[in-house]
């Protein structure tokens, strides 16, 4: 269905629920359902069924302005509510906000689980009764960084103000900090309690994560390591932009001007991870394993990684892809941990 005839599908041709959705919405909605195999890709690998009212509901929220720059597209967004829909984490690390549509999204999913809500704010105790969010994003800056006057993660007041008091933004921080501030659980309430016996998060505590941040390589890489002593056994990571290469080649050869984001740290850390992984689909339904320049790129922008779940993942195992050309030198710190055997 073209973009064209989507926005002029009557409403008695759409599902039943689906006629309730203005028409910028059934347009967004035309477009998820083009991407469903990205919904199908992440269910599947759930043993869930697909759920077409769940792409109404998202098309409903997902209203980008125009001025906002970088975010995540919706067929990638797709698959990112569908993962922490599947997932059902109890708390979430994001690496990298800008305006926050992927912030929204992640809190939209959470809220719409299918075996009901995750508790979005758990009542942790602590010295002054202090509440735990559900998610936790991280932003070397405070602005966004094509609208300086726009504070980072403003995009969850426009798109799901009723869940904004589950999320925390913490600003000048980045993975380093995510990693240290929740590989011990400050509370000490047993709260998803890491195999070791320590009480709180531990390396038993964050079963989802989002990096998008720096994109360079080998910053991505970078991140992961930073956030291994907060990640669970068997935790799902997701990259975003891991096509990013591709979207740059493709803009370049359609406007003839060079792009500075032709990025490679997210796609390596994504072909090279030696573990379990999966990405989303191209519009048609193709995968990331067909004719690379054929498929309008849909949701295969985005793909999830999995920390094993019977052994700890150290830098060494990642050797082949920190020594892949690098294309910045990250801080000291992140290097330090690039090194580490």
């Amino acid at each position: 269905m073209s973009a064209t005839h989507a926005n002029s599908v009557p409403p008695a041709a759409l599902p039943l629920a689906a006629r309730q959705l203005d028409a910028p919405a059934r347009l967004r909605y035309a477009t998820l359902v083009r991407n469903a195999a990205t919904q199908r890709a992440v269910r599947d690998r759930f043993g869930l069924a697909c759920d077409d009212e769940a792409l109404q509901r998202l098309a409903g929220m997902f209203d980008i302005p125009g001025w906002v720059q970088g975010a995540i597209s919706l067929a990638d967004a797709l698959f990112l509510y569908e993962m922490v829909r599947c997932v059902r984490p109890a708390r979430v690390i994001e690496v990298g906000v800008a305006w926050g549509a992927s912030t929204s999204v992640i809190l939209f999913g959470l809220a719409d689980t299918p075996a009901g809500p995750v508790p979005l704010v758990d009542a942790l105790g602590g010295e002054a009764g202090a509440a735990l969010p559900a998610v936790h994003a991280f932003d070397l800056h405070p602005y966004c960084y094509f609208a300086r006057s726009t504070p980072v993660g403003s995009g969850v007041q426009a798109l799901v103000p009723h869940l904004a008091r589950a999320v925390q933004f913490h600003t000048r921080q980045t993975a380093h900090e995510a990693g240290a501030m929740f590989a011990a659980d400050p509370w000490g309430s047993g709260a998803e309690r890491g195999e070791s016996g320590r009480g709180g998060l531990g390396r038993g505590g964050v079963r989802l994560a989002l990096i998008d941040a720096d994109h360079r390589h080998p910053c991505p890489t970078a991140d992961l390591l930073a956030l291994l002593p907060a990640l669970a056994p068997g935790a799902w990571v997701v990259l975003h932009d891991i096509q990013l290469p591709r979207l740059a080649r493709e803009h370049e050869m359609e406007t003839g001007q060079r792009v500075p984001w032709n990025e490679h740290g997210a796609q390596h850390l994504f072909d090279h991870w030696p573990f379990e992984k999966f990405a989303g689909c191209a519009e048609d339904g193709a995968g990331r394993g067909g004719a690379p320049e054929g498929p309008r790129i849909g949701g295969s922008n985005i793909g999830a990684i999995r920390i094993p779940a019977d052994r700890p993942i150290t830098a060494r195992d990642l050797k082949p892809i920190i020594g892949l050309p690098w294309e910045t030198a990250p801080p000291e710190r992140a290097a330090a941990l690039l090194r580490a055997d």
